[in-house]
Formats: structure tokens, C-alpha cells, sequence
């Protein structure tokens, strides 16, 4: 007693309690505060209350206080609004949240409180919701019935529970809330409100109808599935596997692969395993066998998986019986069609053979004969074409007439029979020279008729023989020239059409007589001829020559034409040696 402030504290402190004594003074009553203050060595907080102090004529004195050390209460405070904050968190954190729902004398819902993650889930404030009239707005109208009934009986029973629901989110969507109920009663035994916790299980039942959905889809999967361990046992097995093999699921459960497999040993069965398990996927056919011993072909998939700390393999198992059958029935047509195409073959090539040899032969012989008659009948035009009168005479050109074509026609048949009796010599043949060279053997015909032959500045090897190219380019050259419409010059254009894969494309083009759609294809048929010999001269050899030495070249030709503006013939050769 009798020490000032400035003895005691700080001048700091001091000061500052002298200034609060002067705010008691200006106020005329109580005034409280925090200070934290040394005391022996430490700081420790204090709640002091000030008073102020009158004497009896009501003048003011001086500053009464108390002071309270309230350090030990601030820790526990801190450390309990910490303890509050943590457990926010983690609640917002969560998919879960805690309530509590006042039962209004309506029978209203009214949120008192929330913790957790109800304002994520809903997209709702808590300021929302807790000024909502009935928090049931917000269930499904679907779930609201049923979560009425059950809330009522809560109540009135007071007995907790849980209760699956749909919240229907600000956005629209609806969440799947597992909610758990427990109702409070109040002093007098009534019970007003309902605690309890609501989980987000949205993504878990979305899972659970995946996996049903996942288990339907396999269970009525054509195919037997296997899952099996590595020790070879089943882990599991869908329906299919059981029709397959005859087993009861409990049955094929009990199984192990080596039962299962007919050509599979406990040692294979290590190798295959370890295969696997360095692939990641196999697939191979073996040997099944069924509940009754019965053995079938099968084709087996095989997949490596890791799956809740198991390492398993996933085996697809298809019965291929009837593929099996099936195969084996196609390889034995296969060979009796092989067998009837070489029979076929061999006859018309011995047919073949023969009709070449006949029409060689029967050129031969025909020529003596021939060559009597047009020898003859030009004696008898040099000698005696004045003693003969007119029908004579025209009796007498028409035997020469017919004399020449019937030699053309021979001469024309030996060379078509000659294609293909000598062995065909293929190599890489440069197509401008031998075009050019058959241009010049046709040049005079060309001058005759006023034609223009134009060739690509480029053209292509190919590989064939240089003697059947020549005569395919020289009847398509020639019949360009033959077959012009009258008093039209032949303008022929020789073009790459194209080249690739090993093999081009050459297109010999006209501006003719054209070829009408129905005889397109004929017209490379033995004998086939559009026009008389007194129009066009000609024995319908040259086409049908073409496409024989085409043909031995392992080649084709065709034309596309317009009548009355021309054709174009394409002749398809090999680049690349075969």
C-alpha cells in the first residue's frame, strides 16, 4: 500500500493503466479488459474490472479493480476453437454432415444447424437452408412420401434409424443420401427434434449399379469366364462356364484348371502362368473337359490382372466344335474343287491344245489347195480373160477375191495358233522403241489414210515378251486405222493411264467408228466381226489375238467406246517381274 502504478509496472503499463483510469472517469461506471501483465517472469493475461470511486459529496476519487488471471481459460478456449476449426474441416472435407431438424407443430423440418459438407452436396448456403419453411422441399418428390412416413414414426416412436433419399441439388441434380436419424426428447419426454448424419453415396450406388450391370453382362456373356488364381484355382467363374462344362457354380468353384483342361499339366500350367504373366495376354485352342468326361475343342483368351491385391488370370473359353467341323468340311471341298479345277484345266488344255493343233493343221493343209486355185485362176486371167464376157470376167474376180481372203484368213489362223505354242520369253521390255517401231511398220497405211499417231513423251518398262506386245499394239494400231468413219482422218492417241502396285495401264484411243455396248465384250471372241467384208475388210482374228497374248502375258484388255466417236482399249501389263 501507498506505492504508485509507476513502482509496480512498466512505464508502458503504468501509462496504459492510468489511461483506462481517465476512461473510467469520462464514463462514470464499470469499464473491463484484457491485459497481459509480467508476473514472476512470465506474461500471463488478466481480465480486469475497473470502478470508479466518488466520496460523499459525489466527487470523484480514484479507480477500484479486480483483476483476474484468465490464462489458463484463453488455452483452453484456443485450443477448443481449434479442436472446432479441425473438425469443420475435416466435416467439409467429408462426404458426410451432421444436423439437427426442430419438428414444427405443422409437422415442418426446420435445419437448426449443419456441419459438414451439406452445403457442397446441395449447393446451398447454410443461410438457405436453415431459412427454409420445410427442409423436405428439397428430397425427390418421388422419396418425399416414404421419408415423411419414416420421419413420423421417428417421432412419434422415438426409436432411431437410417433412410436412403434423393437430394435434389440446387443445379438440378440429385444426390443419394444415405441419412441416419436419431430423435432427442426434450425435459418433459416429448420428443421435438431429430440429431443425425447425412452421407453423399452417390458415386457408391453409381458403382454398385455398374458392377450389377458389369455381372449381368458376363453372367449372360456367350462365352465361359474364368478368373484363376495362380495356384490354378477358380476365383470365379459366369454362368456360361457352367452350361459349358456341366458344372453347378458351387461345383466349378471347387475346381481347379488342371481338372478342367484335358492336356494340361500342374508344370504347364507354371510355364503358362509365368508366360502370362510376362505378356500380359495369351491366346491359344486346347482341350476341354466336361463334368460327364466329355472332351471338346476350345479356344482359349487369356488376360493378366492385378485386382485387390490378388494377381489373377481372366480366361474367355469358346467351344469350336462346329468351327472345327466346319474347317475340316471346307478343306475337303477345297481339295475336290482343287481336284475338279485340275481335271477341268487338264481337259481344256488338252481341248485347247488340240483345237490349235487342228486349225495348224488345217491351215497347212489348206494352203496347197489354195494356192492350186489362185494359181490357176490367175492363168486363167492372164491367158483367157479376153475370151470370157462380162459374167465371166465378174465370175473371175470374185474367185481371186475370195482366193485372197481365204489366204489372209489362213495366214491369220496360224498366227493365232502360234500364240502360245512357243514358250513365252518375258523380261523388261521399253515400250516407245517397240511403239515407235510398230508405228513405222504401219506408217504407209497411216499416210494413206491421213492419220496422226501421238505418243507420250514417257512411257514405261514392262515386263513381257516384245513379239506378243507387238502384235497386240499392231491390230489395235491397225484396226484404229481400218475402222475410221468416212472422211474423218484417224486421230489415234497412245496414253499412260496408270501405274501402280506392278502393274500399268496403256489406253489406245480413236476417234472411229465406235463399238455399240452389246458387242463390247464380242468383239475379242474367235470369227466375231461388226462389219461386212465390203466395207471393212477383215477375218475377226485380230481382237481375239489381242487378248490371247494379253492374256499369256499376265495381262487383260477391254475397251470402253461411244458409237459414232470412237473407242479406247486398255491393255493392263505387268512392271515388275512376277
Amino acid at each position: 500500500l501507498g506505492r504508485t502504478l509507476t513502482d509496480l509496472l512498466p512505464p508502458a503499463v503504468a501509462e496504459d493503466f492510468l489511461a483506462t483510469g481517465r476512461e473510467v472517469e469520462r464514463a462514470g461506471g464499470p469499464l473491463s479488459f484484457e491485459r497481459r501483465l509480467p508476473v514472476g517472469g512470465q506474461l500471463r493475461c488478466f481480465q480486469i474490472i475497473n470502478y470508479p470511486v466518488y466520496n460523499a459529496a459525489g466527487e470523484f476519487e480514484g479507480v477500484a479493480g479486480i483483476a483476474l488471471d484468465i490464462t489458463e481459460r484463453q488455452a483452453a478456449e484456443a485450443a477448443l476453437r481449434e479442436r472446432e476449426a479441425q473438425f469443420r474441416l475435416i466435416s467439409e472435407l467429408t462426404s458426410d454432415y451432421t444436423f439437427s431438424f426442430r419438428a414444427a407443430p405443422d409437422g415442418a423440418l426446420r435445419l437448426e444447424w449443419s456441419l459438414g459438407a451439406v452445403e457442397r452436396i446441395s449447393g446451398y448456403s447454410l443461410a438457405e437452408l436453415e431459412a427454409a419453411e420445410d427442409w423436405l422441399v428439397l428430397v425427390h418428390p418421388a422419396d418425399r412420401p416414404a421419408l415423411q412416413d419414416f420421419l413420423r414414426a421417428r417421432l412419434a416412436e422415438g426409436t432411431p434409424g437410417s433412410q436412403e433419399f434423393r437430394l435434389v441439388a440446387r443445379s438440378g441434380a440429385s444426390r443419394q443420401i444415405l441419412g441416419y436419424f436419431r430423435p432427442l426428447p426434450d425435459e418433459t419426454g416429448r420428443v421435438g427434434r431429430l440429431l443425425g448424419s447425412g452421407q453423399d453415396i452417390t458415386e457408391r450406388r453409381q458403382a454398385e449399379q455398374a458392377l450389377r450391370l458389369t455381372q449381368f453382362t458376363v453372367d449372360r456373356a456367350a462365352d465361359a469366364i474364368f478368373w484363376i488364381r495362380a495356384d490354378g484355382r477358380l476365383r470365379a467363374a459366369n454362368e456360361a462356364a457352367g452350361r459349358l462344362l456341366g458344372y453347378s457354380h458351387g461345383e466349378l468353384l471347387a475346381r481347379s484348371v488342371l481338372d478342367l483342361a484335358a492336356e494340361l499339366s500342374a508344370a504347364a500350367w507354371s510355364a503358362q502362368w509365368e508366360i502370362l504373366r510376362q505378356r500380359g495376354a495369351l491366346q491359344y485352342e486346347t482341350i476341354l473337359r466336361t463334368r460327364d468326361g466329355r472332351l471338346f475343342p476350345a479356344e482359349v483368351s487369356a488376360s493378366f490382372l492385378e485386382f485387390g491385391g490378388q494377381t489373377l488370370a481372366c480366361a474367355f473359353a469358346r467351344d469350336i466344335t462346329e468351327r472345327r467341323r466346319a474347317a475340316a468340311e471346307l478343306e475337303r471341298l477345297n481339295a475336290d474343287l482343287e481336284e475338279r479345277v485340275r481335271e477341268r484345266t487338264a481337259r481344256l488344255e488338252a481341248a485347247t491344245q488340240e483345237m490349235e493343233t487342228f486349225s495348224y493343221s488345217v491351215s497347212h493343209d489348206l494352203r496347197a489347195p489354195l494356192r492350186a486355185i489362185n494359181g490357176f485362176a490367175a492363168i486363167l486371167a492372164e491367158r483367157h480373160a479376153a475370151g470370157l464376157n462380162a459374167e465371166g470376167r465378174r465370175y473371175l474376180d470374185n474367185i481371186v477375191t475370195a482366193g485372197g481372203r481365204m489366204s489372209q484368213l489362213i495366214d491369220d489362223l496360224l498366227a493365232y495358233s502360234r500364240v502360245g505354242r512357243r514358250a513365252v520369253r518375258r523380261g523388261p521390255v521399253p515400250l516407245r522403241p517397240l511403239l515407235e517401231e510398230v508405228g513405222q511398220e504401219l506408217a504407209a497405211r497411216a499416210a494413206e489414210a491421213r492419220a496422226e499417231v501421238s505418243l507420250p513423251a514417257e512411257l514405261p518398262l514392262v515386263q513381257a515378251d516384245p513379239g506378243l506386245l507387238r502384235q497386240i499394239f499392231g491390230n489395235l494400231l491397225e484396226n484404229a486405222l481400218l475402222y475410221h468413219r468416212p472422211g474423218v482422218p484417224p486421230r489415234i492417241a497412245i496414253t499412260v493411264q496408270w501405274a501402280a502396285a506392278g502393274q500399268v495401264v496403256i489406253a489406245v484411243a480413236d476417234n472411229g467408228l465406235g463399238i455399240r455396248p452389246e458387242y463390247q465384250e464380242r468383239i475379242f471372241d474367235v470369227f466375231q466381226r461388226l462389219h461386212g467384208d465390203d466395207q471393212y475388210p477383215g477375218t475377226g482374228l485380230g481382237l481375239a489375238l489381242v487378248r490371247k497374248a494379253a492374256g499369256l502375258l499376265n495381262g487383260m484388255v477391254w475397251v470402253e467406246s461411244t458409237e459414232g466417236q470412237g473407242s479406247t482399249f486398255f491393255v493392263r501389263l505387268p512392271t515388275e517381274a512376277a
